[in-house]
């Protein structure tokens, strides 16, 4: 009997452009093996507007140390993490870019925390699993729309009641892209609520159209919360509930595939991050920036 493997991943990324209103390009790829264990791979490309908004979120007023506590405080939003490498961030014309690979031994035990936002709610739990229950049957990416609506609706002007697609947002949400991308041992047999599929990959596509649709419906709740036709509490919940059918799972069914030799080089180089890791002060580093977030008025 073929045995196959299942996953869900739910996209996570919505809120990263509400709170900032700028554009970001990123991608986060998960990649597990038939053991469970992996790597996560993170890019991120903030513009000029961008950087300038995250950055401002940092509490120092030195921007190189700024770029560097924002980096290491994307990397601080992943628990379960064994190993970072190819860790780094540079500033080009006033973007910052970031790149990091983490290694992973159990998926069971990896939680993400919204690229880095200090936001309620926002951290993602996973669960994974063999036929034979060496973990559970499911991969599962936890969305951050319960419970976001209060968030949205404080982001939006108490005043606003216009169409947002008529105002200034579009050209700041213009070239948004964040694809979050699973990566299973077997070619992919079936996919529900995927952007794109393609061999042993399936992944979920959020760009500045769909980021701009949660703005109006947004502004819409909070016009309706002014006329007194709702409280806030049950735009809240109206609103959590729109965007969990705009953030949808993103439920994967894989054939297993042992890979052995795909498993080996992973463990060798699983390894030797053990190792840099342990001399890098990227351990260090994160947590300084996870005190100063702790620290920051909100």
């Amino acid at each position: 009997m073929q045995t196959r493997r299942r996953s869900s991943l739910v996209a996570t990324s919505l809120a990263v452009l509400l709170t900032s209103t700028a554009c970001v390009d990123s991608k986060l790829t998960l990649t597990v093996l038939p053991n469970g264990s992996g790597t996560v791979q993170v890019n991120v490309h903030r513009n000029p507007a961008a950087a300038n908004v995250w950055l401002s979120r940092i509490p120092t007023t030195n921007r190189r140390s700024a770029v560097g506590l924002l980096f290491y405080r994307t990397l601080g939003a992943f628990d379960g993490v064994s190993a970072w490498t190819e860790a780094h961030t540079a500033e080009n014309s006033g973007g910052v870019t970031e790149h990091a690979v983490g290694y992973f031994q159990n998926v069971a035990d990896l939680r993400v925390g919204g690229l880095g936002l200090d936001l309620a709610g926002a951290a993602s739990s996973f669960e994974w699993s063999t036929p034979q229950n060496t973990w559970s049957d499911r991969l599962h990416w936890r969305t951050m729309a319960q419970g976001l609506g209060q968030f949205l609706l404080s982001t939006v002007p108490a005043d606003a009641t216009k169409d947002l697609t008529n105002s200034s947002v579009p050209a700041m949400l213009r070239g948004l892209h964040l694809e979050f991308e699973v990566v299973l041992s077997g070619p992919v047999t079936n996919c529900d609520g995927c952007t794109f599929r393609k061999e042993r990959s399936a992944s979920i596509v959020l760009t500045d159209r769909d980021v701009l649709g949660a703005f109006d419906f947004v502004a819409q709740y909070r016009a309706r919360v002014n006329r007194g036709e709702l409280t806030l509490e049950q735009a809240s919940a109206m609103i959590d509930d729109r965007l969990s059918r705009l953030l949808p799972n993103l439920a994967v069914t894989a054939a297993a595939e042992n890979r052995p030799d795909e498993v080996a080089r992973f463990e060798q180089a699983f390894a030797k991050a053990r190792v840099d890791f342990a001399t890098s002060g990227i351990a260090e580093a994160i947590a300084a920036a996870r005190a100063m977030n702790n620290s920051a008025p909100k």
